[in-house]
This record gives structure tokens, C-alpha cells and sequence, in this order.
């Protein structure tokens, strides 16, 4: 039950009348919004409709977003008011780090905060924020989307590689954490080259050190391809002996025997590659026996 006072009933709002929000005389699958939400929904719509853009309507998106933090375009009117009037953007923070304990998956929080960021300039406890963040989820994507945009927009480099070894430490299967530690060493299409050195064998020997505690765990395969990709290189002979001591411990990792597959194409070892497929096919990976049955003839026909 509401407690909110209806906005008919508030004096700041008499010279308002509030919009319809009829879905039709008989709609297929109405939504049962609140009588709170439709009725504020109601006059936020009256007011984006005249173009308002005031400090009550700033409050009227604040009860909203309170409603319903899905609610992109009640989150964009704030943001011009919030430019409009030189609002508060510490408070606004504040407001947000408040929201995101509770609702730390909201696209539109971490949007609206990339927003108050780039205005406020003040990053100094942003990753902090987002590693108390990460001890509940360390694997929230639009977290770490935020944090590669803040590191990369204010030149946040220092520390940043320690601290995924250590999140690599304690869960090897963070894949988000794999992808952060690529976009740290390799760069992304929105950098120009590298950000930080890198040594690319070492690198190949912290994946291959990650791939043997974990060798069924897709992540650190995905990585080493793409480092094997950015830089234009077959697997050493190193990678290679890694993956032939996996093979004799009978290691069952549909990873390993996919790497071998491209890795043999990319030797001309068209042979061994077709016969990786085959003990894929009828061992290793029998989910998708059709699909390496299908890559086997592809990889034949190119004899």
C-alpha cells in the first residue's frame, strides 16, 4: 500500500493536468502497473510533452526511477536537468552508490553514472566502489564495462594488472576478469596500441599455468587465442607441450582438443586435425558430434 501523496493533490503540480496513459479499449496483456507509478508516470509524461525541465520534475523522476529503475528515458530527462541547472552531481553519486546496493546489474545506474563521472571528474574512489561491489559479484558485466571506460578515460592504468592476478588467484573461471586482464595488455578498438608493456611469452606462460588448473574451463583457451590472434602467432612449441601433457593424463576438455583442431589447420597438419575432430566427435565432445563430423570433412576436403 502507498503512502506517496497523489500529485493531483500537490499544490506545485495544480497547473499540470497529466497525460493519458490508455493502453486501448482492450488491450491483449495490460501491465499492472501501481496506482503510484501511473499516476507519477502520468504527469512525467505531461511534463515531457511541454518540454519542462525544472527542479520538480527533477523530484518527479527521482520517485520514478525509485519505482522503476529500468526507466531509460526518465533517467535521460534527469541527466538534462541535472545539465540544465547545474545540479548536484556529489549528491547524485551518493544517490547512485545507495541504489547500486541494491541494484548492482542496472544498465541504466551504471549509464546514468558514466553520465555524472564524466561531469564530476572526481574518479579517486570509483574502484573502490566497484572492488566492494565485486566481493557480491565479481562477475557483473556492465561493472566491468564501467570500470575499462573510467580506467581508460582517466588514465587509472597504475595497479589495475595486480589486481586481476589476484581475482585470477582466487576464481580461474572469471571470465570477465580475463577479458579486463586482454583489454589491460592488448589494448581494445577504441585504443590506439598498447597500454601497458607486455611480455608475450611470459603471458603465454601465466595462461598455460591458468589452463592446467583448470583445463576444462573455457576462459583461459579463449584468451590464449586471442593473444595468439592480436599478435599474429601458431602456438610455440611451449603451448604445444602443454597441450601434448594434457593429451597423455587423458584430459577430456573439449577446449583443448579445439585449440589442437585450429592449431593443426594453421601447421597444414590437415591430418592430425581431422583426426582431433574424429576422437572429439565420438569421445570428447559428443553434444556436438554432428558439428565436428561437419568440420572433419571440411578440414579433408582441403587435401
Amino acid at each position: 500500500m502507498t503512502t506517496a501523496i497523489p500529485y493531483a493533490e500537490r499544490p506545485e503540480w495544480s497547473d499540470v493536468k497529466p497525460a493519458s496513459l490508455s493502453e486501448g479499449p482492450a488491450p491483449f496483456a495490460p501491465i499492472l502497473f501501481t496506482d503510484e507509478y501511473k499516476d507519477a508516470m502520468a504527469y512525467f509524461v505531461a511534463t515531457a510533452h511541454s518540454g519542462e525541465l525544472s527542479q520538480r520534475v527533477f523530484d518527479l523522476t527521482s520517485h520514478l526511477v525509485k519505482l522503476n529503475q529500468g526507466l531509460y528515458t526518465v533517467w535521460r530527462t534527469r541527466q538534462l536537468i541535472l545539465d540544465e541547472l547545474h545540479g548536484d552531481l556529489r549528491a547524485e553519486l551518493h544517490m547512485l552508490n545507495e541504489m547500486m546496493d541494491e541494484s548492482p546489474k542496472s544498465y541504466q545506474l551504471w549509464q546514468h553514472r558514466q553520465f555524472v563521472m564524466e561531469r564530476l571528474r572526481e574518479p579517486a574512489g570509483e574502484l573502490e566502489f566497484m572492488k566492494s561491489l565485486s566481493e557480491e559479484d565479481p562477475k557483473n558485466y556492465h561493472m566491468w564495462n564501467y570500470r575499462q571506460w573510467l580506467v581508460t578515460t582517466f588514465g587509472l592504468w597504475e595497479g589495475e594488472l595486480a589486481a586481476i592476478d589476484e581475482l585470477l588467484l582466487s576464481d580461474v573461471r572469471n571470465n570477465s576478469a580475463w577479458t579486463y586482464r586482454f583489454f589491460l595488455l592488448f589494448g581494445s578498438q577504441e585504443l590506439e596500441g598498447r597500454v601497458m608493456d607486455v611480455d608475450v611469452d611470459k603471458e603465454l606462460e601465466y595462461v598455460v599455468s591458468a589452463i592446467r588448473r583448470a583445463p576444462s574451463n573455457e576462459s583461459p583457451w579463449v584468451y590464449m587465442r586471442g593473444v595468439l590472434k592480436r599478435e599474429k602467432r601458431q602456438a610455440s612449441a611451449f603451448v604445444m607441450g602443454m597441450c601434448r601433457s594434457l593429451v597423455e593424463g587423458q584430459c577430456l576438455s573439449p577446449h583443448l582438443y579445439a585449440f589442437l583442431v585450429d592449431e593443426y589447420v594453421e601447421q597444414q597438419n590437415l591430418d592430425a586435425a581431422a583426426e582431433t575432430c574424429l576422437h572429439l566427435e565420438q569421445v570428447v565432445d559428443k553434444t556436438r558430434a554432428k558439428y565436428w563430423a561437419f568440420k572433419r570433412q571440411q578440414i579433408l576436403s582441403k587435401k
